[in-house]
């Protein structure tokens, strides 16, 4: 088996078009978390605990920018595709907007901040004594979190390029840590879907039965598009060399907005 990312944690893998209608579901739940945090923040407030209370307004902007970014995000993979597909010299660049990494590292950071305040908080103001009362053990919790959360996420500058096509493969994440390439002749195909280290995955799966697991955060493009795109150069090897041409981007969008 072949992962892009490190495997610390579980995966849950589904097929294209149930991965694309998940991906869907996810912009409404990260809505419905905003307003159960809003509310139970509301009861905290009224109960003076102000360390716990910190955590949850936090979750609540957290959840509420997830919500808009990735709706956005959703919203951009129906329109078309030239924006952020790019010809280079190597082949054709796949470069995603920059604010869903920003919103990404912002909401881990501030995430990370709110921990550290209801620790701080919770020792030095007076709150109504109770069990876990203090934010102690919710803040060292959530800063737990946040550091594991850290190690899944791609970790390269904005507006460089996610993915790459060439005429000899995919090229993952060139500028980031999971840097990985998958070569045309390995006959790669699209399986699905699957959460890796809490990171939205393209499962792609060769002619050996390897899989890697490829971060799409905030790539506006569907499971379905992306295995449209992949099973072509895989079956017309012959095309492949067009990729760096003039005419490699033109076909490329051609592919995903068809």
């Amino acid at each position: 088996m072949v992962y892009v990312l490190p495997m610390w944690c579980g995966r849950c893998h589904v097929d294209c078009e149930r991965g694309d209608k998940a991906r869907a579901r996810e912009v409404s739940m990260f809505f419905y978390g905003s307003v159960l945090s809003l509310i139970y923040s509301l009861f905290l407030w009224y109960c003076s605990l102000w360390p716990i209370l910190i955590v949850f307004l936090t979750f609540c902007v957290m959840f509420l920018a997830q919500n808009v970014v990735k709706g956005s995000v959703l919203e951009n993979s129906g329109k078309p595709h030239r924006r952020w597909v790019k010809a280079s010299p190597e082949g054709v660049d796949f470069i995603p907007p920059s604010t869903p990494a920003v919103c990404e590292w912002a909401c881990l950071a501030g995430l990370f901040l709110s921990a550290l305040s209801a620790i701080c908080i919770g020792q030095y103001v007076d709150v109504p004594r109770g069990p876990y009362s203090n934010g102690l053990l919710l803040g060292v919790a959530t800063a737990f979190f946040v550091l594991v959360s850290i190690n899944g996420v791609p970790r390269s500058a904005p507006g460089s390029a996610a993915w790459r096509l060439t005429p000899k493969g995919l090229l993952i994440s060139p500028y980031s840590q999971y840097r990985a390439f998958i070569d045309w002749s390995m006959k790669p195909q699209v399986e699905g879907r699957a959460v890796v280290n809490l990171q939205e995955c393209v499962v792609v799966k060769d002619w050996r039965g390897s899989r890697c697991y490829l971060p799409i955060m905030g790539l506006p493009m569907s499971y379905v598009q992306f295995r449209r795109l992949l099973s072509f150069y895989s079956t017309h090897p012959k095309l492949c060399q067009e990729i760096a041409s003039s005419k490699g981007a033109g076909r490329v969008c051609s592919l995903l907005d068809s």
